[in-house]
C-alpha cells in the first residue's frame, strides 16, 4: 500500500514540476522583455517583480528621510501648520 501511494505520488509529481519549469521559463521571458523597454533599474521593472541591484537601492534615499537628516542636521527648519 505505501509504494503504491508513493508511486502515484511520483506520477503527479511529474507533470508539477514540468508546470513549474514552464512557468518560471514564462516568468523570466516577460521580466526580459520589460527591462528590454524600461531598463533594470526602472519601477516598471520592479512592477513586474523584478529586484533593483544593491547600488541602486543604497543610493538612493526616500524624500522624507532626507528630509529629516537635513532638519537633525540644523540645514532645514521645521513648517509649521
Amino acid at each position: 500500500m505505501y509504494n503504491s501511494h508513493k508511486a502515484t505520488l511520483g506520477e503527479v509529481r511529474k507533470p508539477a514540476g514540468r508546470k513549474t519549469k514552464a512557468l518560471n521559463d514564462l516568468s523570466e521571458r516577460m521580466l526580459i522583455g520589460v527591462v528590454s523597454k524600461f531598463g533594470k533599474n526602472s519601477n516598471q521593472y520592479q512592477m513586474a517583480g523584478g529586484t533593483k541591484s544593491p547600488s541602486e537601492k543604497a543610493s538612493k534615499g526616500s524624500p522624507k528621510t532626507n528630509e529629516a537628516v537635513k532638519m537633525a542636521k540644523g540645514g532645514m527648519k521645521v513648517p509649521f501648520y
